[in-house]
């Protein structure tokens, strides 16, 4: 199952130094060229005393990992699946466009399955919504890629928050 999409310079699997709570995280690449750091607890925390700039970036990154996970979890139990789909949309498309640019697309590397899973969802409601944005003007998608045809509509659309 899917739990997150990591981006290039993102930390993955376990986000504490706790040595106590190894579990068994994994990841798979859609792109080639990945490349992977894996340490020891121990060799990583003597890094991170002996760079504090790392230290002081991996500190940013866990607690934006933290702020991450509470949005979904609220938006997991305050929001309806739309506006979910809509945001988790919007989130993908703010990571890999041009803020300055009108329209846009974004690699599909997802099934609905997946975003389904992300969201909190079924393969069918997803669907069904992508249907819905794409017959509202807000998206249109192919197998490739989702487009964004006017990025003012959907950051005005009541839906992004």
């Amino acid at each position: 199952m899917i739990k997150e999409i990591i981006q290039q310079g993102e930390l993955f699997g376990q986000i504490t130094l706790e040595k106590n709570s190894m579990n068994g995280e994994f990841a798979q690449a859609y792109k080639a060229g990945v490349s992977l750091c894996a340490f020891s607890i121990d060799d990583f925390e003597k890094l991170l005393q002996k760079k504090p700039a790392l230290a002081l970036k991996y500190s940013k990154q866990v607690g934006s990992k933290l702020r991450h996970i509470e949005n979904r979890l609220v938006n997991l139990l305050n929001k309806d699946v739309k506006t979910r789909l809509t945001n988790f949309l919007w989130q993908l498309a703010q990571k890999h466009a041009d803020p300055s640019a009108n329209t846009f697309c974004i690699p599909n590397y997802l099934t609905h399955e997946d975003i389904a899973n992300l969201i909190g969802s079924s393969r069918q409601t997803v669907t069904t919504l992508f249907n819905e944005l794409a017959t509202e003007g807000l998206i249109t998608y192919n197998r490739h890629e989702i487009c964004f045809p006017d990025v003012k509509k959907i950051q005005n659309s009541d839906t992004v928050v």
